[in-house]
């Protein structure tokens, strides 16, 4: 899932199957949370427990696919993976640092939106820039039989 190269393509057909997939599943989850917890069991405390932690699994899920994802697109452009790694910890930083509210409010020094953007565009360079189709540090071009199969990295 972290090896490998991924062109813009398929990079683009993995995010909109993983972003259908998740938008199935908080559905999925959310019309069974419903049915099993309010109808079935009757247990309006437990409610909160019972909806957070599905869907926290699957928010951490996809983050570990979505960085595969990155990484392969990093790796068809001939550059290191931890490139991912040094972008989320800058964008971290800015959005924890950089609070100039208090609680409940959204407002950022200057330097976190600088940062903040600087690294949006930096990802959206990585997922919209043409890959070299020559064979790089990381192997050779790679094209995936299905849009699962690039999710996942099979080749």
């Amino acid at each position: 899932m972290f090896t490998g190269r991924m062109g813009v393509k398929d990079y683009w057909k993995s995010v909109v199957l993983s972003i259908l997939l998740l938008v199935m599943l908080y559905m999925g989850g959310g019309a069974l949370y419903l049915f099993v917890v309010l109808w079935v069991l009757h247990m309006y405390a437990v409610t909160g427990v019972l909806s957070t932690v599905p869907l926290l699994l699957l928010m951490i899920v996809s983050f570990v696919f979505g960085i595969g994802l990155q990484i392969r697109r990093l790796h068809d452009l001939g550059y290191s993976g931890w490139i991912v790694a040094v972008l989320f910890i800058a964008s971290a930083a800015a959005s924890f640092f950089g609070k100039t509210g208090g609680a409940g409010t959204a407002a950022y020094a200057p330097w976190a939106w600088l940062v903040i953007i600087v690294v949006a565009f930096i990802e959206l360079a990585i997922s919209l820039w043409p890959g070299n189709p020559a064979p790089n540090a990381y192997g050779a071009s790679v094209v995936y039989r299905s849009w699962w199969d690039a999710l996942e990295g099979k080749k």
